[in-house]
């Protein structure tokens, strides 16, 4: 159908791992995310969260609002409002 799939790792994880410290945080994820989309230029997104990614998907939407389309959570943390 013409759709792209991209899959940031996270800091620290994967073939980052050797990015890995004792500094990482919820927003350094966050801007994982942020930097791909704005690297890639892409907009119209459905970003998808998984368990923790739940809480990062949710912080990438609070700075990109404009870029997205819709947040899934997959067995994922919802946080609340704040």
């Amino acid at each position: 159908m013409g759709h792209e799939v991209f899959t940031p790792t996270h800091t620290g994880v994967g073939e980052r791992a050797h990015q890995a410290n004792e500094n990482i945080t919820l927003e350094t994820y966050i801007r994982d995310v942020v930097g791909c989309i704005e690297t890639e230029e892409i907009s119209d997104i459905v970003l998808v969260g998984h368990s923790y990614g739940g809480m990062v998907i949710t912080g990438v939407a609070d700075r990109m609002a404009d870029r997205i389309k819709a947040l899934v959570y997959l067995d994922a943390f919802v946080p609340g409002d704040g």
